[in-house]
């Protein structure tokens, strides 16, 4: 995915996506620089080597707020940082 290879290029840790390609449409989303989490209509990706730990909170996405995907990453010794991708 261009976005993607673009992330690569300017070594961006952190790259989100809005309205990416579904499985449904015969395309799957993956890249072997980083993690990807999906949610409906977004996604959040992390560079894999950034030292980033991640976790994917879904208690935030259930119900009304399903258009929500919110994903902690923090490196050893840092700070928590908080994406909200909407």
């Amino acid at each position: 995915m261009a976005a993607l290879e673009t992330g690569v290029e300017r070594k961006a840790d952190v790259v989100s996506l809005q309205q990416p390609p579904s499985e449904k449409e015969g395309v799957g989303i993956c890249h072997p620089a980083y993690d990807i989490r999906i949610k409906k209509r977004f996604c959040t990706a992390v560079r894999r080597r950034s030292g980033f730990a991640t976790n994917k909170w879904t208690d935030f996405s259930k119900n009304t707020l399903s258009d929500l995907i919110v994903v902690d990453i923090k490196r050893r010794g840092d700070n928590m940082t908080r994406i909200v991708n909407i």
